[in-house]
């Protein structure tokens, strides 16, 4: 079976554990845990192949551009509640869900090389 070539964080904070991974062709998808019940929610899928649409209720957007990358932020209002960063790169987009603090989720996101 072939496998998603994209890149993957190289940066997980401390006390997380991978919990699940699918590879696919064109789908990447890693979630991650912590004996909290927290989680990171890691995925890629080729730019051109599907369109990513994003409720940004209850969240504060944020273009932050990092080494020519665009990073759009949706931090939650509420503590405990999913975040979002979203971006592309290399012909892939990449999403990152979590309920970590969003200075942690760009640590991960920029991770992504």
């Amino acid at each position: 079976m072939l496998q998603c070539t994209s890149l993957e964080p190289t940066y997980i904070p401390d006390g997380f554990f991978e919990v699940f991974r699918d590879d696919e062709i064109a789908i990447k998808s890693i979630v991650w845990r912590n004996n909290e019940d927290a989680f990171i929610d890691f995925m890629s899928v080729s730019a051109g192949s599907s369109m990513t649409a994003v409720s940004n209720e209850e969240s504060d957007y944020e273009v932050m551009t990092f080494d020519s990358i665009e990073y759009h932020v949706f931090a939650a209002e509420v503590e405990g509640e999913d975040s979002l960063i979203v971006w592309e790169s290399g012909g892939y987009r990449y999403i990152l869900y979590s309920v970590i603090s969003i200075e942690e989720m760009l640590m991960v996101a920029l991770s992504v090389r």
